[in-house]
């Protein structure tokens, strides 16, 4: 699909842009990227030139997104990048990634000129990655987790959005599918029904307050309702009508399969 929408892209800027300089499937995916990142934070319909070139401005963004690539393209637009970043990038020391004899709770830091990267031990064996553009120095918040400073800004940010990931995908209807469309239909119905169980339950706060599954209980009585009609109706299946052997007309079950055009049995 990237290469698809590569070769059109270049071929709509030739015809109609002087002096066109082709751009490659990395410049797409940067783009679409933005674009979604647009639309996480709220952009106002502004034109796509501004989101690279505003000044002083700082995205947040999961591993995804995160590389040290965009990372560099963006600062050189004056632009701060600070995410998570996944384990397998080339461009990561070992040494973050090694948890064995680390303790629980420390923070191993490595720097370029310009870039920040973090390894946080969270759990015994287990370590969080972030990378920063933002951050110049090893700070650490000083108590129980001593959690890194860009560990705290990155929390500010997405943590709400790290959140709605993880109770979306506990009761999630998601299928096995390579059809890229259906996986979006699955994170929206997702997405809704969580958010139809937010406004229920502020509506209604004393709904099921007892139980500490109402999350479950929600969605198992949402879709009951979505599908009972479906149910009574083929519980009562309707009479349909068959065709004719002779003329190929409809006949009628309630007259003892007799056809309406030619009158034969």
């Amino acid at each position: 699909m990237i290469q698809f929408v590569v070769q059109m892209t270049n071929s709509y800027g030739r015809r109609s842009v002087s002096g066109w300089s082709d751009v490659d499937d990395k410049e797409i995916r940067n783009y679409i990227g933005l674009l979604i990142l647009a639309g996480v934070y709220r952009s106002k319909g502004e034109s796509t030139r501004s989101l690279w070139d505003d000044q002083n401005k700082k995205i947040t963004c999961d591993n995804f997104f995160t590389s040290f690539s965009l990372a560099q393209e963006l600062l050189r637009k004056k632009v701060a990048l600070v995410g998570t970043i996944r384990a397998n990038k080339p461009e990561l020391p070992l040494k973050l990634k090694k948890t064995k004899k680390r303790a629980v709770f420390s923070s191993l830091f490595a720097f370029t000129t310009t870039t920040t990267a973090v390894s946080y031990i969270l759990l015994r064996g287990r370590n969080v990655l972030l990378l920063s553009t933002k951050h110049r120095e090893p700070a650490v918040i000083q108590g129980d987790k001593q959690k890194p400073q860009i560990i705290v800004t990155y929390n500010c940010c997405k943590g709400g959005v790290d959140n709605l990931d993880k109770v979306v995908s506990t009761y999630s209807c998601r299928r096995r599918t390579r059809r890229w469309p259906l996986v979006l239909f699955f994170n929206c119905i997702d997405v809704s029904a969580f958010n139809a169980f937010v406004l229920y339950t502020a509506v209604d706060p004393f709904w099921n307050q007892q139980r500490t599954y109402k999350q479950r209980l929600f969605l198992e009585e949402l879709g009951k309702s979505m599908v009972s009609s479906e149910i009574v109706r083929r519980t009562h299946p309707p009479m349909y009508s068959s065709c004719c052997c002779h003329c190929g007309g409809v006949t009628e079950p309630s007259c003892g399969e007799v056809c309406a055009t030619c009158a034969e049995a």
